[in-house]
């Protein structure tokens, strides 16, 4: 094979690896806890204090004694909450959207979109 051959053909195989690379490589799940510093742009679970997360994604968690949650500017958040009388629910909002709780816990919140 000719070293023009050759390089051609190194550089194809180069290509269809950063090609495939660029297809399979799907949206990071890079929900994030992060520190709510006064902000409302946050998503944010309300108890004792502020529990507040950013970015798209999907987490479990485990917060307790939730009187309130609110989306921030969040297209869409979904919280699984388990109510103190231990049935289940999903609460979905949109952006700026809020909701008064009996006490609960989230245990799973999916964030997409803005």
């Amino acid at each position: 094979m000719t070293n023009r051959k050759r390089l051609a053909a190194i550089a194809l195989t180069g290509a269809a690896t950063l090609a495939l690379g660029l297809v399979a490589a799907g949206p990071a799940a890079a929900i994030n806890s992060v520190d709510c510093a006064g902000r409302s742009d946050f998503y944010a679970d309300w108890n004792e204090g502020e529990v507040c997360f950013a970015n798209n994604g999907s987490t479990v968690v485990h917060i307790v004694d939730v009187y309130a949650i609110t989306s921030g500017n969040n297209n869409s958040v979904t919280r699984t909450i388990r109510m103190s009388d231990g049935s289940v629910q999903n609460v979905q909002l949109g952006v700026g959207g809020g909701a008064a709780l009996p006490t609960s816990g989230v245990e799973i919140i999916n964030i997409t979109g803005r």
